[in-house]
């Protein structure tokens, strides 16, 4: 959202271009490291707690085609593999930073 309201307020700032241009490599580097760096972090957590839907969709899959019968230990494993991503995905459920 910040990132639409940046660009929707450049035309109506001033020297923006030459501002920017005037920055060293050093302010540039950091900068967008910084960005991309945190985002990369944020991504790998978010793949790693994401790969444990992956035995939850299958099974389910395989359920609705038919091909795998229901039973109660296939459901509490859902229920253990929910709870395994929700530990691992807790920093980013329960993160008090808005």
């Amino acid at each position: 959202m910040g990132g639409l309201v940046g660009v929707a307020s450049w035309p109506f700032r001033k020297n923006t271009v030459q501002i920017l241009a005037s920055q060293s490599w050093q302010v540039w580097v950091l900068n967008v490291g910084a960005l991309f760096g945190c985002h990369l972090l944020s991504f790998i957590a978010v793949l790693g707690a994401a790969s444990y839907a992956a035995p939850l969709l299958s099974t389910l899959v395989l359920w609705a085609a038919g091909i795998a019968q229901f039973h109660w230990s296939v459901a509490l494993a859902g229920v253990l593999i929910i709870v395994g991503a929700m530990i691992a995905a807790k920093d980013l459920i329960f993160s008090t930073n808005p």
